[in-house]
């Protein structure tokens, strides 16, 4: 339990208090911990691809709204989709554990994008915690876009691995600050 401006808090999960702990100090701060929606272009995803590689990837995407409380992925099921998150947020949790949360989704995000690429199955369940809108590409309309848009394609793929990237680069940077 954490009291907060006269109100007690509870948490069922330390994860969660913790991760109300930090939105608190942000907001103290004047910053937020993340951004409510984003549009089209603006999706991280897209961000250094050529304005003429967005159109054809944009005209494949599939909408998709998912209410608070529901299943989005299972852990486990193929992984012939990826998700860019539009709006909301989700939560990505260890399966077989309840209330073990591995990362929240937030808006700009994308997720499923590793199952995608190797042609895997879900590792884990997300689960949206507000309503999401997502936008969708499956793996019949990539392969299109690769057949053909290749440059595009290429493009696309070039922001995936960079996503895929930044974890890892981030997790070495804090070996190294640690191994000083």
């Amino acid at each position: 339990m954490i009291e907060a401006n006269g109100r007690a808090q509870h948490f069922d999960e330390l994860d969660h208090a913790l991760e109300w702990c930090e939105n608190s100090l942000l907001r103290a701060a004047g910053r937020r911990a993340g951004r409510d929606r984003v549009e089209g272009t603006e999706h991280e995803l897209f961000h250094g691809l050529p304005r003429s590689a967005l159109a054809p990837i944009l005209m494949l995407l599939e909408p998709r709204q998912h209410r608070a409380g529901e299943l989005i992925v299972a852990r486990g099921a193929p992984a012939d989709e990826f998700f860019l998150v539009m709006a909301g947020r989700s939560t990505v949790n260890a399966s077989g554990a309840p209330g073990r949360r591995l990362a929240t989704i937030s808006a700009g995000m994308t997720f499923g994008e590793l199952g995608f690429a190797l042609r895997g199955t879900r590792t884990a369940d997300v689960v949206a915690e507000t309503q999401v809108d997502l936008l969708v590409l499956d793996r019949h309309s990539f392969e299109f876009l690769r057949d053909e848009h290749p440059p595009v394609s290429a493009s696309l793929l070039e922001r995936l691995l960079e996503s895929l990237a930044q974890p890892t680069l981030r997790l070495d940077l804090e070996a190294r600050a640690i191994a000083q």
